[in-house]
C-alpha cells in the first residue's frame, strides 16, 4: 500500500518536473477522436510526451501526456509493456504515411491499440494528404486524448511530440523486430 501512494506521488512529481522543462487498425468515417469519449479532456496544439525512468525502480518508465494547459495523466510501464507502447506507435507511424484508408471528401479515423496494453491507443485520421495522430493515455486517474502529431504524405514531413517520444520508446527497448 505504501509503495503505492510513494509510486504515484513519484508520478506526479515527475509530471510537473517534465512540464515545467518542458496493434491492430480499426477503421471508422469522419469520426473525431477528441470527440469520441466524453471523458476525454480536450487537447490542445501544446501537447507534449514525456518520458522518464522511475529513480525508486529503474525497470519502470513513466509516460506522461500534458495537453498545454496544465492537464497532465501519467502512467507507469515495464520494459515488456513500453514493448508494446512502441509495437502501437510504431504501426500507427507507418500507416499514417501509406496511402491506404484516406477520405477524400470527408476524414477516415482507424484505431491503434493491443488487447495486452490498454492504457494507451492511438488514432490516426487520414484526409486528402494529412495525417493526423491523436494519443490517448488511460490510467485509473484519468484519460487525456492530445494531437500528438502529423504527416504531409505528400512531403513525407512529421511534426509533434509523436515522433520524438516513439524515437526516445525506441532508444530505451529497441527498434521494432530486433527485440
Amino acid at each position: 500500500m505504501r509503495s503505492n501512494r510513494m509510486s504515484k506521488l513519484v508520478n506526479m512529481a515527475l509530471a510537473i518536473l517534465l512540464l515545467g522543462g518542458a496493434g491492430a487498425g480499426q477503421e471508422t468515417r469522419a469520426r473525431n477522436p477528441r470527440r469520441a469519449d466524453r471523458e476525454s479532456q480536450k487537447s490542445t496544439s501544446g501537447a507534449a510526451i514525456n518520458l522518464a525512468r522511475l529513480p525508486e525502480n529503474p525497470s519502470h518508465v513513466s509516460l506522461t501526456v500534458s495537453d498545454g494547459d496544465e492537464s497532465v495523466v501519467s502512467a507507469t510501464f515495464t520494459v515488456e509493456q513500453l514493448r508494446l507502447v512502441r509495437d502501437i506507435m510504431s504501426e500507427a507511424r507507418k500507416f499514417a504515411f501509406s496511402d491506404e484508408s484516406v477520405g477524400t471528401s470527408e476524414p477516415i479515423t482507424t484505431r491503434f491499440s493491443n488487447s495486452k496494453e490498454r492504457a494507451l491507443v492511438v488514432d490516426v485520421q487520414k484526409f486528402g494528404n494529412q495525417s493526423s495522430l491523436y494519443l490517448t493515455l488511460k490510467t485509473d486517474n484519468g484519460r487525456m486524448t492530445v494531437e500528438a502529431g502529423t504527416i504531409s504524405r505528400s512531403d513525407r514531413k512529421e511534426t509533434g511530440p509523436f515522433f520524438d517520444a516513439l524515437a526516445r520508446i525506441e532508444s530505451a527497448v529497441g527498434k521494432r523486430g530486433l527485440h
